[in-house]
């Protein structure tokens, strides 16, 4: 029987992939930029005309210059984050499905989860790391 595990990927700092990340936030930011601009120049020009329906327009582009400000905002703080980290450091990158074969007999390991641990676009180590036990089970 095959399952279906969720297996963590983390990638090792190195100057490389912090400069990739940094480019790839300010492309994220300038896009984020572009778009509040843009919402804004419609604020304004809904503002201009009168008329309920134009209120509840102005309200809805309003939330959602809100929302791109956060997200900017927010993107100004992993850039900072990111600079003070030190090379080396292992940022997860979020998890990968792993499909494991599961016979009558095999030991099972459903306690223990696995990470796979990149460096410069390579596989260097896979590991088993003990999880938690969160079931609330004694």
């Amino acid at each position: 029987m095959n399952i279906i595990k969720k297996v963590t990927v983390k990638h090792v700092l190195t100057e490389s992939l912090r400069e990739k990340m940094l480019a790839d936030f300010g492309k994220q930011k300038k896009k984020l930029q572009t778009e509040i601009e843009q919402l804004r120049f419609q604020l304004q020009k809904y503002k201009k005309s009168n008329g309920q329906s134009n209120q509840q327009a102005v309200d809805r582009l309003g939330q959602e210059a809100k929302k791109r400000e956060d997200k900017n905002d927010k993107l100004d703080k992993q850039i900072t984050r990111l600079k003070d980290l030190a090379v080396g450091t292992e940022i997860s990158f979020g998890q990968v499905d792993q499909v494991k074969d599961v016979q009558v007999g095999d030991a099972w390991i459903g306690g223990s989860r696995e990470e796979i641990i990149v460096k410069d676009q390579r596989v260097i180590e896979i590991r088993a790391v003990e999880a938690e036990d969160t079931n609330g089970m004694v």
